[in-house]
Formats: C-alpha cells, sequence, structure tokens
C-alpha cells in the first residue's frame, strides 16, 4: 500500500474514477478534520491521510460520499454534528 505525495488533495481523489474505498477514518481537532482513506483501484491499495481540512473540503467529501455510498453519507452527517470521537466505516 501506498501513501500519495502531499500534492495529491481531496480534490484529486474526489476525481477519481473506478475506485473500491476499503476505509475512512474522520477526526476533528478544532475546526480542522483529519480524513485517512484507503482504497483499491486497478487492483492496486492505496492510502492518503489528508491533514488540516477545512469545513469546506469536508463537506466537499461528505457531497462525494453522497453518490458513492449513502449509508457512509449518513453515518459522517450524524458524525459531524459532535465529531468529539474518531469514526472509522470500513467495507464489509
Amino acid at each position: 500500500m501506498d501513501e500519495f505525495n502531499t500534492r495529491f488533495t481531496i480534490d484529486d481523489l474526489i476525481i477519481k474514477g473506478n475506485i473500491e474505498i476499503k476505509t475512512i477514518h474522520l477526526l476533528s481537532e478544532n475546526d480542522q478534520f483529519i480524513i485517512a482513506v484507503s482504497w483499491f483501484e486497478c487492483d492496486e491499495a492505496h492510502f492518503k491521510m489528508f491533514k488540516n481540512q477545512g469545513i469546506s473540503n469536508m463537506k466537499k467529501f461528505c457531497d462525494f460520499l453522497l453518490d458513492y455510498d449513502q449509508n457512509w453519507y449518513n453515518l459522517v452527517l450524524k458524525w459531524r454534528k459532535k465529531p468529539s470521537m474518531p469514526l472509522r466505516l470500513k467495507i464489509n
């Protein structure tokens, strides 16, 4: 599993086609978020931790989840109301 370089942004992940997300970890610290995602693309495993994400990037990621997996989207929306504990989403 590789970790993408620092130039790979949350927007880059969102526009990727044909990926299968395996896990998402969300953490909040003050007004910033950490979004960690592992996924498969063309049978290759990838991982990226997006640190210091503002509310606008968190919203973009939520909008992406609405199309990707509505159940995950609903869980993230519920978590955003009180993000004091980390949230882990994993494919069954």
